[in-house]
């Protein structure tokens, strides 16, 4: 009877020793892990109104994700208060100098580089 035990106990622990074998040759998957890759302005460009600069950007997120912009507003050098991608004329004088920055930002919260752009005013644009 002994021998028996012993006989089927040898055979489990080959099927054991086989099994790990197998399993340790097994192809290990990777766990597959997502980019996500920042929004990028390709142009700025601003564009004066008799009331209003706007910001037109462009720019594309190669993922495909949705994304907008955020805006930061000078005039002479000060930050001004803004909405979006229009300035108030009003807030501009004849000579100062307007720069916007506009960072992109996708729908995930990732952040772009930002980009500016600045022009003058001067007497002869409306």
């Amino acid at each position: 009877m002994t021998g028996a035990i012993v006989l089927v106990l040898g055979a489990i622990a080959l099927a054991i020793v086989r099994l790990l074998a197998v399993q340790r040759d097994a192809p290990v998957a990777q766990a597959a892990t997502a980019v996500n890759n920042p929004p990028e302005i390709q142009t700025l460009e601003l564009v004066l109104s008799p009331s209003k600069v706007v910001a037109r950007p462009q720019g594309r997120d190669i993922d495909g994700d949705r994304f907008r912009y955020r805006y930061r507003w000078t005039v002479a050098g000060r930050l001004q208060r803004a909405h979006g991608a229009l300035l108030s004329r009003n807030l501009v004088s004849q000579g100062q100098t307007v720069e916007v920055e506009a960072t992109p930002v996708d729908s995930h919260g990732v952040l772009g580089r930002p980009m500016r752009s600045s022009l003058t005013l001067d007497s002869a644009k409306p």
